[in-house]
C-alpha cells in the first residue's frame, strides 16, 4: 500500500487536487465508488494502476456533478412555484381580512415611458373606387368640414381634436375620449350615409415584442411551436384563446432576435416573468415599436424603395452620400424631419432617433394605437 501512496503523491497528485467534495453526501457517493474502482482496477500482486484510478475517480465524480446541477435547476423551478403560491395565499387572506393589496412599484417599461396620451380615432373611407388617391392636408380639411356641416345640427357630444389624412384617399378624426368616439360613430353613420365616406372606427393592434435571443428553427411555425412548448403557461394561455405569434425573425452576422406579436394579457405575464425561456436561458423581452425611415431622404413614413426624392447625407444633410461625407465640422444643421414640422432641436443625425423630437412625437402617435392594456 506504501508504494500505491507514494505514486500517488508524485505522478497524480495534481489529479487529486481537482477533486472537490460539495458535502457529506458527496463524501459517502466518492468512497463507494473508490471502493468499487480499487476492487476493479486491482491486479495480481497486490499492485494498482494509479492513473486509472484517478482518472475513474474523476469522470464519476464529474457525473455525479452534472447530477447534482440537473437536480437544482428541477429544485429551483419547484421553489418558484411555491413562493408564486405563497404570494398568491397571501393576497387571497388579506382580502379576506378587508386589507388592500399594494402591489409594489415597478418599473416603466420602454412602451410606456414614450406613450403619450391615449386617443380615440374615427378613419372616414371613400365609397367609391374612384377616389383612392392620397388627399393633401386642404382635401382633407374640405371633406372633414363638409361631414361635420351635416352633423351639426344634431346635439352631438363630440369634438374633433385632430385631422389626419392617410393613405387612399382616407380621413382619420381623433377624438378626446371613449365616449366621444360611440357619440361620433352613431352621429356619422346616420347622417353621412348620403356622402362618399363611410365611418369606422380605428382598432388598436395588439404590442409586439423583441425576444433577444432565437430558438434554433429557422421556419417561423417551427420556432413558435418551440417557445409555447417552452413555456407552457403561455402555451396553456393560447390554447384558451389569447394571441401569441412570430411576426419575423431578425438576423445578422452576431446574433438573431424575434419580433412577435402578444395579446395584452401574455405581454403582462412576460413581463412579470423578466423574459421567455428557451431551453434553460430566460431571453429578455422588450416592447417593440417600429418607426420607418427612408435611407435616402431621411424623412419618416416610407422606405428607400418607395422614395422619389434626390439623396441626402444623413450625417449633415448634405447633397451626397453619407460614404463621401468628410463630417469635419461640429455644428450640423437642423434635421430635415424637424425643419419640415417646424420643430427646433440640436444639430443631430437622421439616425440618431433618441435626439429627434419628430421621432419621439411619431413613436408616442405609434403607441397610441397599441392596446397595451
Amino acid at each position: 500500500m506504501s508504494k500505491v501512496k507514494s505514486s500517488l503523491e508524485t505522478s497524480d497528485h495534481e489529479s487529486l487536487e481537482s477533486l472537490t467534495v460539495m458535502n457529506e453526501k458527496s463524501v459517502a457517493v466518492l468512497l463507494d465508488m473508490l471502493k468499487d474502482v480499487i476492487g476493479s482496477f486491482k491486479v495480481p500482486g497486490g499492485k494498482f494502476n494509479a492513473s486509472q484510478i484517478c482518472s475513474r475517480i474523476q469522470y464519476l465524480h464529474q457525473r455525479t456533478i452534472e447530477e447534482n446541477i440537473e437536480l437544482l435547476r428541477i429544485e429551483n423551478s419547484r421553489l418558484n412555484e411555491v413562493v408564486n403560491l405563497q404570494k398568491e395565499l397571501e393576497r387571497i387572506k388579506s382580502q379576506k381580512n378587508g386589507q388592500i393589496c399594494v402591489p409594489a412599484p415597478q418599473q416603466a417599461s420602454y412602451a410606456q415611458a414614450l406613450k403619450g396620451p391615449e386617443t380615440f380615432s374615427v378613419i372616414l373611407e371613400p365609397v367609391s373606387a374612384g377616389k383612392r388617391n392620397r388627399m393633401n392636408f386642404d382635401e382633407a380639411m374640405q371633406v372633414t368640414e363638409s361631414i361635420i356641416r351635416v352633423v351639426k345640427g344634431e346635439n352631438s357630444d363630440f369634438s374633433v381634436k385632430k385631422v389626419v389624412p392617410a393613405k387612399e384617399g382616407r380621413v382619420i378624426l381623433e377624438l378626446g375620449s371613449k365616449r366621444e368616439l360611440e357619440a361620433a360613430m352613431s352621429v356619422l353613420t346616420e347622417k353621412v350615409s348620403d356622402t362618399k365616406y363611410k365611418p369606422k372606427e380605428v382598432k388598436k393592434h395588439f404590442p409586439r415584442m423583441l425576444v433577444n435571443g432565437a430558438p434554433s428553427p429557422q421556419v417561423k411555425d417551427e420556432s413558435e411551436k418551440y417557445l409555447l412548448q417552452c413555456n407552457p403557461e403561455i402555451q396553456r394561455m393560447a390554447n384558451e384563446g389569447e394571441s401569441f405569434r412570430i411576426i419575423t425573425i431578425l438576423e445578422n452576422a452576431s446574433k438573431r432576435k424575434v419580433v412577435v406579436e402578444v395579446s395584452p394579457k401574455i405581454r403582462q405575464f412576460i413581463l412579470s416573468q423578466r423574459g421567455l425561456r428557451i431551453g434553460f436561458i430566460l431571453a429578455s423581452c422588450d416592447d417593440y415599436v417600429h418607426l420607418i425611415r427612408c435611407n435616402k431622404c431621411c424623412l419618416y413614413g416610407h422606405r428607400k424603395t418607395d422614395c422619389r426624392a434626390d439623396e441626402v447625407c444623413s450625417w449633415c444633410m448634405g447633397p451626397h452620400t453619407y460614404e463621401n461625407c468628410d463630417k469635419s465640422f461640429s455644428s450640423r444643421p437642423n434635421y430635415r424631419a424637424c425643419e419640415k414640422n417646424k420643430l427646433k432641436s440640436d444639430g443631430h443625425a437622421a439616425y440618431e432617433l433618441s435626439k429627434c423630437p419628430v421621432a419621439k412625437k411619431l413613436t408616442a402617435r405609434l403607441k397610441n394605437n397599441i392596446q397595451f392594456n
